[in-house]
């Protein structure tokens, strides 16, 4: 049986094993690296922005640091 060997798709690098959704950064999977580096903090990012609770939280540590 032939072993299928994927490539990030961040980093062109082979995978191990099944990897990880790429998105928002790209479209396909990524290896364990990007996930960590590249594709979990632009989550974090983009859900923090969105967030009003975190929206607020910055208005009033700008507000205090003026």
């Amino acid at each position: 049986q032939k072993e299928i060997i994927m490539k990030c798709k961040i980093c062109n690098e082979a995978i191990f094993g099944h990897g990880h959704n790429a998105q928002p950064v790209a479209n396909g999977r990524c290896c364990d690296t990007c996930q960590d580096i590249y594709v979990l903090p632009t989550r974090m990012d983009l859900a923090l922005s969105e967030s009003p609770a975190f929206q607020m939280l910055l208005t009033l540590v700008r507000g205090q640091t003026k």
